[in-house]
């Protein structure tokens, strides 16, 4: 008889290997418990405080110092145990990933195992991926994400979210934050959410002035070289600006929207050339900087992406219809396509949208990056895809424009859309199960749940099969969307996404957090 044998990861998909956090065993053990203490101290009906509350339990302790060539700053390591949106960074909302804790039982070598057996019973019941699925499993139907005994999978999380970074860049973090004070007028009842957004704003403001000292610090304290003395002196310039005001520089701007991002949790990152490509104009025009520095400061973000190691996501758009200053945008671009050629990382997933009549200079750059053996820029054509988005979508012109691909492919639109795919069947599965009776032949357990199929010997032809097949699957495809539309429900019970929500339209104007309407 064949051994099987299943490997496989046991909570979340495999992914490179991350780099060891920063923080010793002993303080991450420490943000651990106080994370747990400060979520069991609130009621459920106190979502948004309850986020802010935790949130300021783990930033900006989670952020490790900056490495020695880096330009800008923003390094962060997601822990065992701590607030997410995706599960390649951590987990979607309040989670625990257990496989982790098992690991750090080990490495204490049964000296905590009391305290992180405790940590896990609470978040068995108060992780947020774990409440969902003890309501939507069907038993031998649907696993939990990604288990392959099952023909469907089916989880809890938010991947695949764009930010309107031009909203945050635009109005700077006081700025924003009187926005959303003004609405607060408007819009009384929806105060709580208001008070979550300023707080998590002044929050930003907060771990921005850590970094600041941090920069600082090895200004005084360490020994520079002329070249990288110039380096920190810029960036310390631009977080001090950006601390309350606007970006004023692409440097500013880079970094305003980088560790926002970081923060949010989001591991795609925009139509990059439209929010900073008219700061590097500038920058250029003024002397500011050159090229070549210009060149520099994106392979120094590349990198601080890449070391997310999420695999399937850390998208980069640029290129495209509907960007604000298509001009000034392209100047971006063909940069960042320099960049892109000489760093040559696996992340991020640079993708250039492209369009009859754009700039040819940006294609033959593209097609020169990938003659040299990168991926990337992978490539997307608008004159295609635009009116494809208007008929799937049902969305005009101007708002097809804003389509961007997330992760693994699939389109949303850019600071406006969810589209995160938290429902998989296996068609493969599906068909060896009603070839063999509703039976799966690797473990013998009936996966046909309640669906009844056609023996198989009573099957008489291809169309026939074909029937029935379908009818198979669209019993899976049924419970998969009940359990898709669950999963929001379940997320937008437990969290806020606040951040998430500052940035995507129209949350501040409605006074509704981003699954909340």
């Amino acid at each position: 008889m064949i051994e099987r044998v299943l490997r496989k990861n046991e909570q979340n998909v495999a992914v490179a290997p991350k780099e060891p956090l920063y923080l010793s065993d002993l303080e991450q053990l420490e943000l651990m418990v106080r994370y747990t203490q400060t979520h069991a101290s609130y009621r459920e009906d106190q979502k948004f405080e309850r986020e802010m509350a935790c949130l300021r339990v783990l930033f900006p302790r989670v952020f490790r110092p900056m490495y020695e060539d880096d330009l800008i700053v923003g390094r962060y390591d997601s822990l065992p145990i701590g607030f997410g949106s995706v599960t390649s960074v951590g987990a979607p909302g309040h989670y625990c990933r257990f496989d982790q804790v098992e690991k750090m039982k080990k490495r204490f070598k049964g000296e905590k195992d009391d305290v992180l057996n405790e940590l896990m019973d609470y978040w068995k019941i108060h992780d947020t991926r774990e409440v969902f699925y003890r309501d939507n499993l069907v038993e031998n139907v649907s696993g939990r994400f990604v288990d392959v005994l099952y023909p469907m999978i089916v989880t809890a999380r938010f991947s695949g979210m764009y930010l309107d970074y031009n909203l945050l860049l635009d109005h700077g973090i006081d700025g924003l934050k009187e926005v959303i004070s003004l609405k607060k007028r408007d819009l009384p009842a929806s105060s709580t959410l208001y008070d979550a957004m300023i707080d998590a704003l002044k929050l930003l403001s907060e771990t921005i002035h850590h970094h600041i000292q941090e920069v600082e610090v090895k200004l005084i304290n360490q020994q520079l070289s002329p070249k990288r003395r110039r380096q920190m002196e810029r960036l310390l310039i631009a977080l001090k600006q950006i601390e309350h005001g606007k970006p004023n520089s692409m440097i500013s701007a880079m970094q305003l929207a980088w560790l926002y991002s970081s923060m949010a949790g989001v591991v795609n990152f925009g139509r990059m050339d439209d929010y900073l490509g008219d700061y590097l104009v500038a920058d250029l025009k003024s002397g500011k900087c050159s090229e070549q520095d210009a060149i520099d400061l994106i392979e120094s973000q590349w990198r601080l992406i890449e070391v997310k190691r999420t695999n399937v996501n850390g998208r980069v758009i640029v290129g495209g219809k509907g960007r604000r200053n298509e001009e000034n945008a392209d100047v971006f671009c063909k940069l960042a396509i320099e960049a892109t050629k000489r760093a040559q990382l696996v992340e991020p997933q640079f993708t250039l949208r492209f369009y009859e009549g754009m700039d040819p200079e940006i294609m033959d750059k593209a097609l020169g990056s990938i003659a040299t053996g990168v991926t990337y820029p992978i490539l997307y054509n608008d004159d295609v895809n635009v009116p494809s988005v208007m008929n799937t979508m049902h969305v005009d012109e101007k708002t097809a424009e804003n389509y961007v691909p997330f992760g693994c492919g699939e389109f949303v639109l850019s600071g406006m859309g969810v589209g995160t795919p938290n429902v998989c069947v296996n068609l493969l599965k599906s068909l060896t199960i009603l070839l063999n009776d509703g039976v799966d032949t690797w473990d013998f357990k009936p996966r046909n749940g309640s669906h009844s199929t056609k023996p198989m010997k009573d099957i008489e032809s291809f169309d026939e099969l074909f029937d029935e097949y379908k009818k198979l699957l669209s019993y899976y495809i049924q419970i998969g969307s009940v359990a898709h539309a669950n999963s929001y429900r379940t997320m937008n019970q437990a969290v806020g996404f606040i951040y998430t929500s500052i940035l995507t339209h129209d949350c501040i104007g409605r006074g509704k957090s981003v699954l909340d309407g």
